[in-house]
């Protein structure tokens, strides 16, 4: 995993546990607190579209960085 998506993921999940703590975010600052119910993720890059992009730049003559 590239380290930006790495903490992406760390800071999400922070936000995500964080956000009914009205002590870390003061409702005279912030609003008022609410508690999500659900974190949707989405992976854009599954392996057969990585794949697919590969062949194609190879196929066109250009450099893969997939390979």
């Amino acid at each position: 995993p590239h380290p930006d998506h790495i903490m992406t993921h760390t800071i999400s999940m922070i936000a995500f546990d964080g956000a009914a703590d009205a002590e870390a975010f003061p409702e005279a600052e912030f609003g008022p607190v609410w508690e999500p119910q659900k974190l949707y993720y989405n992976q854009g890059f599954n392996r057969p579209r990585t794949v697919a992009l590969h062949e194609a730049l190879l196929a066109r003559g250009l450099e893969s960085p997939y390979g």
